[in-house]
Protein backbone atom coordinates (compact mmCIF):
# COMPACT_ATOMS: atom_id res chain seq x y z
CA UNK A 1 0.00 0.00 0.00
CA UNK A 2 2.79 2.39 0.97
CA UNK A 3 4.17 1.72 -2.67
CA UNK A 4 1.11 2.47 -4.47
CA UNK A 5 0.75 6.29 -2.54
CA UNK A 6 4.23 6.44 -3.76
CA UNK A 7 3.42 5.50 -7.54
CA UNK A 8 -0.24 7.57 -7.32
CA UNK A 9 2.40 10.04 -6.29
CA UNK A 10 4.74 10.02 -9.05
CA UNK A 11 2.11 9.67 -11.92
CA UNK A 12 0.08 12.61 -10.24
CA UNK A 13 2.66 15.06 -11.04
CA UNK A 14 1.52 14.59 -14.77
CA UNK A 15 -2.13 15.98 -15.59
CA UNK A 16 -4.11 12.62 -15.16
CA UNK A 17 -3.71 9.49 -13.14
CA UNK A 18 -5.15 5.91 -15.12
CA UNK A 19 -6.34 4.85 -11.75
CA UNK A 20 -7.52 1.44 -12.88
CA UNK A 21 -4.32 0.57 -14.79
CA UNK A 22 -2.54 1.78 -11.07
CA UNK A 23 -5.12 -0.01 -9.01
CA UNK A 24 -4.84 -3.20 -11.72
CA UNK A 25 -0.83 -3.12 -11.21
CA UNK A 26 -1.67 -2.69 -7.23
CA UNK A 27 -3.95 -6.43 -7.18
CA UNK A 28 -1.66 -8.28 -9.23
CA UNK A 29 1.29 -7.23 -6.06
CA UNK A 30 -1.10 -8.11 -3.57
CA UNK A 31 -2.31 -11.72 -5.00
CA UNK A 32 0.66 -12.66 -6.33
CA UNK A 33 2.42 -12.28 -2.90
CA UNK A 34 -0.45 -14.16 -1.24
CA UNK A 35 -1.16 -16.64 -3.60
CA UNK A 36 2.31 -17.67 -5.09
CA UNK A 37 4.70 -16.02 -2.96
CA UNK A 38 6.34 -13.83 -5.24
CA UNK A 39 7.38 -10.10 -5.79
CA UNK A 40 5.62 -9.30 -9.19
CA UNK A 41 7.19 -5.67 -8.85
CA UNK A 42 3.71 -4.51 -11.25
CA UNK A 43 3.56 -1.46 -9.63
CA UNK A 44 6.69 0.04 -10.19
CA UNK A 45 7.19 -2.12 -13.59
CA UNK A 46 4.40 -1.72 -15.94
CA UNK A 47 5.90 -4.27 -18.37
CA UNK A 48 5.78 -7.31 -15.57
CA UNK A 49 5.56 -10.48 -16.84
CA UNK A 50 2.75 -11.00 -14.05
CA UNK A 51 0.85 -7.86 -15.06
CA UNK A 52 0.87 -8.63 -18.60
CA UNK A 53 -0.34 -12.08 -17.99
CA UNK A 54 -2.72 -10.76 -16.10
CA UNK A 55 -4.04 -8.43 -18.39
CA UNK A 56 -4.40 -11.12 -21.35
CA UNK A 57 -6.49 -13.53 -19.86
CA UNK A 58 -9.38 -10.78 -19.52
CA UNK A 59 -8.47 -8.87 -22.91
CA UNK A 60 -8.76 -11.85 -25.35
CA UNK A 61 -12.40 -11.64 -26.95
CA UNK A 62 -12.39 -15.25 -27.70
CA UNK A 63 -12.20 -16.41 -23.71
CA UNK A 64 -15.94 -14.97 -23.52
CA UNK A 65 -17.16 -16.95 -25.55
CA UNK A 66 -14.62 -20.16 -24.45
CA UNK A 67 -16.17 -19.57 -21.02
CA UNK A 68 -19.97 -19.37 -22.25
CA UNK A 69 -19.21 -23.12 -23.73
CA UNK A 70 -17.32 -24.44 -20.69
CA UNK A 71 -19.68 -23.08 -18.49
CA UNK A 72 -23.27 -23.97 -20.13
CA UNK A 73 -21.95 -27.24 -22.13
CA UNK A 74 -19.52 -28.92 -20.03
CA UNK A 75 -19.65 -32.25 -21.25
CA UNK A 76 -18.71 -30.75 -25.01
CA UNK A 77 -16.13 -28.76 -23.53
CA UNK A 78 -14.86 -31.79 -22.14
CA UNK A 79 -14.88 -33.91 -25.42
CA UNK A 80 -13.75 -31.10 -27.16
CA UNK A 81 -10.91 -29.84 -24.98
CA UNK A 82 -11.39 -26.63 -25.34
CA UNK A 83 -8.80 -24.66 -23.30
CA UNK A 84 -9.38 -21.38 -21.62
CA UNK A 85 -6.24 -20.21 -21.44
CA UNK A 86 -3.57 -20.63 -24.37
CA UNK A 87 -0.72 -22.49 -24.11
CA UNK A 88 1.78 -19.44 -23.29
CA UNK A 89 -0.12 -18.00 -20.65
CA UNK A 90 -0.57 -21.58 -18.95
CA UNK A 91 2.96 -22.48 -19.53
CA UNK A 92 3.62 -19.14 -17.53
CA UNK A 93 1.95 -19.78 -14.26
CA UNK A 94 2.80 -23.53 -14.14
CA UNK A 95 6.52 -22.83 -14.20
CA UNK A 96 6.49 -20.26 -11.63
CA UNK A 97 4.45 -22.93 -9.74
CA UNK A 98 6.90 -25.33 -10.01
CA UNK A 99 9.69 -22.91 -9.26
CA UNK A 100 8.33 -21.64 -6.28
CA UNK A 101 7.28 -24.81 -4.89
CA UNK A 102 10.81 -26.78 -5.68
CA UNK A 103 12.51 -23.56 -4.00
CA UNK A 104 10.30 -23.83 -0.89
CA UNK A 105 11.17 -27.93 -0.11
CA UNK A 106 14.45 -26.61 -0.84
CA UNK A 107 14.58 -24.39 1.59
CA UNK A 108 12.44 -25.28 4.67
CA UNK A 109 13.53 -22.52 6.71
CA UNK A 110 11.51 -20.26 4.50
CA UNK A 111 8.71 -19.55 5.65
CA UNK A 112 5.86 -16.68 4.63
CA UNK A 113 2.06 -17.06 6.06
CA UNK A 114 0.79 -17.60 2.69
CA UNK A 115 -1.70 -19.15 0.06
CA UNK A 116 1.07 -21.26 -1.23
CA UNK A 117 2.74 -22.56 1.85
CA UNK A 118 -0.64 -24.09 2.66
CA UNK A 119 -0.71 -25.67 -0.57
CA UNK A 120 3.61 -26.77 -0.01
CA UNK A 121 2.56 -28.45 3.24
CA UNK A 122 -0.71 -30.17 2.04
CA UNK A 123 1.47 -31.47 -1.13
CA UNK A 124 4.05 -32.98 1.71
CA UNK A 125 0.88 -34.57 3.01
CA UNK A 126 0.18 -36.05 -0.84
CA UNK A 127 -2.90 -34.45 -0.83
CA UNK A 128 -2.27 -32.23 -3.71
CA UNK A 129 -0.10 -32.23 -6.01
CA UNK A 130 1.81 -28.95 -7.90
CA UNK A 131 -0.24 -29.58 -10.89
CA UNK A 132 -3.21 -28.61 -8.47
CA UNK A 133 -1.19 -26.33 -6.74
CA UNK A 134 -0.66 -23.91 -10.05
CA UNK A 135 -4.71 -24.40 -10.38
CA UNK A 136 -5.48 -23.54 -6.70
CA UNK A 137 -3.28 -20.20 -6.98
CA UNK A 138 -4.18 -19.31 -10.44
CA UNK A 139 -8.11 -19.60 -9.67
CA UNK A 140 -7.16 -17.56 -6.38
CA UNK A 141 -5.10 -14.63 -8.52
CA UNK A 142 -8.18 -15.12 -11.20
CA UNK A 143 -10.69 -14.14 -8.70
CA UNK A 144 -8.81 -11.47 -7.04
CA UNK A 145 -6.54 -9.49 -9.37
CA UNK A 146 -9.94 -8.17 -12.02
CA UNK A 147 -12.16 -7.66 -9.17
CA UNK A 148 -10.37 -5.97 -6.28
CA UNK A 149 -9.42 -3.65 -9.19
CA UNK A 150 -12.73 -2.72 -10.62
CA UNK A 151 -14.35 -2.47 -7.13
CA UNK A 152 -11.83 0.07 -5.98
CA UNK A 153 -11.98 1.54 -9.44
CA UNK A 154 -15.47 2.05 -8.88
CA UNK A 155 -15.54 3.04 -5.18
CA UNK A 156 -13.01 5.95 -6.08
CA UNK A 157 -14.64 7.31 -8.71
CA UNK A 158 -17.77 7.79 -6.76
CA UNK A 159 -16.13 9.27 -3.92
CA UNK A 160 -14.78 11.86 -6.39
CA UNK A 161 -18.49 12.57 -7.50
CA UNK A 162 -19.72 12.35 -3.53
CA UNK A 163 -17.41 14.87 -2.31
CA UNK A 164 -19.42 14.44 1.52
CA UNK A 165 -19.67 10.76 1.34
CA UNK A 166 -15.55 10.77 0.44
CA UNK A 167 -15.22 13.75 4.00
CA UNK A 168 -17.48 11.36 5.95
CA UNK A 169 -15.08 8.08 5.17
CA UNK A 170 -11.91 10.22 5.79
CA UNK A 171 -12.75 11.59 8.64
CA UNK A 172 -14.05 8.10 10.14
CA UNK A 173 -11.04 6.44 9.20
CA UNK A 174 -8.87 9.12 11.16
CA UNK A 175 -11.01 8.92 13.70
CA UNK A 176 -10.32 4.79 14.45
CA UNK A 177 -6.16 5.15 13.02
CA UNK A 178 -6.10 7.70 16.33
CA UNK A 179 -7.31 5.09 18.37
CA UNK A 180 -4.99 2.90 17.19
CA UNK A 181 -1.96 4.81 17.75
CA UNK A 182 -2.48 5.61 14.17
CA UNK A 183 -1.40 2.15 12.99
CA UNK A 184 -3.20 0.43 10.58
CA UNK A 185 -3.91 -3.35 12.29
CA UNK A 186 -5.99 -5.82 11.98
CA UNK A 187 -8.37 -4.25 14.63
CA UNK A 188 -8.33 -1.15 13.45
CA UNK A 189 -9.23 -1.92 9.99
CA UNK A 190 -12.04 -4.13 10.86
CA UNK A 191 -13.34 -1.30 12.83
CA UNK A 192 -13.26 0.49 10.08
CA UNK A 193 -17.39 0.22 9.40
CA UNK A 194 -18.01 3.54 7.00
CA UNK A 195 -15.27 2.24 4.53
CA UNK A 196 -16.78 -1.38 4.66
CA UNK A 197 -20.42 0.60 3.80
CA UNK A 198 -18.38 2.74 0.44
CA UNK A 199 -17.32 -0.85 -0.50
CA UNK A 200 -20.52 -2.68 -0.39
CA UNK A 201 -22.85 0.30 -1.83
CA UNK A 202 -20.05 0.00 -4.71
CA UNK A 203 -20.36 -3.59 -5.18
CA UNK A 204 -24.50 -3.17 -5.10
CA UNK A 205 -24.42 -0.57 -7.87
CA UNK A 206 -21.46 -2.08 -9.74
CA UNK A 207 -21.64 -5.99 -9.19
CA UNK A 208 -18.09 -7.22 -10.50
CA UNK A 209 -20.06 -10.34 -11.83
CA UNK A 210 -23.34 -9.31 -13.32
CA UNK A 211 -24.86 -12.63 -13.46
CA UNK A 212 -24.21 -16.08 -11.27
CA UNK A 213 -24.69 -19.62 -12.76
CA UNK A 214 -25.48 -22.97 -10.52
CA UNK A 215 -26.71 -25.54 -11.39
CA UNK A 216 -29.61 -27.59 -9.05
CA UNK A 217 -27.56 -30.79 -6.49
CA UNK A 218 -31.26 -31.58 -5.52
CA UNK A 219 -34.69 -31.05 -6.78
CA UNK A 220 -36.19 -27.88 -4.61
CA UNK A 221 -39.58 -26.06 -4.76
CA UNK A 222 -39.79 -22.26 -4.68
CA UNK A 223 -42.37 -21.69 -2.12
CA UNK A 224 -42.96 -18.12 -2.68
CA UNK A 225 -43.84 -18.97 -6.45
CA UNK A 226 -44.84 -22.71 -6.55
CA UNK A 227 -41.98 -23.23 -9.03
CA UNK A 228 -39.82 -26.35 -8.63
CA UNK A 229 -36.45 -26.26 -10.12
CA UNK A 230 -35.32 -30.15 -11.09
CA UNK A 231 -31.72 -31.78 -9.87
CA UNK A 232 -28.89 -30.68 -12.78
CA UNK A 233 -30.83 -27.59 -13.91
CA UNK A 234 -28.75 -24.91 -14.46
CA UNK A 235 -29.89 -21.41 -12.87
CA UNK A 236 -29.10 -17.96 -13.90
CA UNK A 237 -28.88 -15.26 -10.76
CA UNK A 238 -29.43 -11.71 -12.68
CA UNK A 239 -27.00 -9.86 -9.97
CA UNK A 240 -27.57 -6.34 -11.49
CA UNK A 241 -30.85 -6.63 -11.83
CA UNK A 242 -31.71 -7.68 -8.25
CA UNK A 243 -28.99 -4.55 -7.16
CA UNK A 244 -30.95 -2.00 -9.67
CA UNK A 245 -34.33 -3.29 -8.53
CA UNK A 246 -36.28 -0.10 -6.99
CA UNK A 247 -38.55 -2.27 -4.64
CA UNK A 248 -35.03 -3.63 -2.87
CA UNK A 249 -33.05 -0.67 -3.10
CA UNK A 250 -35.02 2.63 -3.71
CA UNK A 251 -33.74 5.21 -5.56
CA UNK A 252 -30.88 2.59 -7.02
CA UNK A 253 -28.72 4.78 -9.56
CA UNK A 254 -28.30 7.43 -5.99
CA UNK A 255 -24.84 5.69 -4.47
CA UNK A 256 -26.01 5.63 -0.63
CA UNK A 257 -23.41 4.20 2.05
CA UNK A 258 -25.89 4.64 4.64
CA UNK A 259 -27.58 1.32 2.97
CA UNK A 260 -25.51 -0.86 4.49
CA UNK A 261 -25.57 0.32 7.98
CA UNK A 262 -26.10 -2.65 11.05
CA UNK A 263 -29.69 -1.75 11.44
CA UNK A 264 -30.41 -1.26 7.35
CA UNK A 265 -28.82 -4.85 6.61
Amino acid sequence: SEKLLSVIDKESEHDSVEIKDVLARFTTDVIGSAAFGLECDSLENRNSKFYEMGTRIFSTPSNLFKRFLKSTYRDISRKLKIKLLSEDIADFYMSITKDTVAYREENPNVKRNDFMNLLVEMKKEKIVTVEQIAAQSFIFFLAGYETSSSTMTYCMFELALNQDIQEKARESVLKILDKYDNKFTYDSVSEMNYLDQCVNETLRKYPVVTNLQRTAVKDFKIPSINREISKNQQIWVPVYAIHHDEEIYPDPEKFDPDRFTTEEV
